[in-house]
């Protein structure tokens, strides 16, 4: 199942309820006004493509992706406020895109 939310001024991703769409595996949320995100707000899905440009995130910590660890491939935090990425929920990511995140401060594991 995909869900298309961009662009439709969202400030607060609690006004969508994800609950019962353990077969979501596509979520865009991009180009609205976002700037949390619950823990454990993902847990209940199948995620394995998550679009979040262009919102006002300024963190996302060790639960905020937890539940989706193993099956989350593609993420779009690019233009938020990002200034800390936690590395939980990233193992499987194959595309990562932070462009435009001028303050981030990240603390994933560096290669070299």
């Amino acid at each position: 199942i995909n869900a298309e939310y961009g662009g439709n001024e969202i400030s607060s991703i609690e006004q969508v309820d994800l609950s019962g769409n353990s077969f979501l595996t596509m979520l865009n949320m991009g180009s609205n006004g976002i700037s949390f995100i619950p823990d454990n707000f993902f847990d209940q899905t199948a995620l394995t493509t998550l679009s979040l440009p262009n919102n006002k995130l300024t963190k996302l910590n060790n639960k905020t992706l937890a539940g989706v660890d193993g099956t989350l491939r593609f993420l779009d935090l690019s233009f938020n406020n990002l200034e800390e990425l936690s590395h939980v929920g990233l193992s499987a990511v194959e595309s990562l895109y932070l462009e435009g995140n001028v303050r981030l401060v990240s603390n994933l594991p560096r290669q070299g």
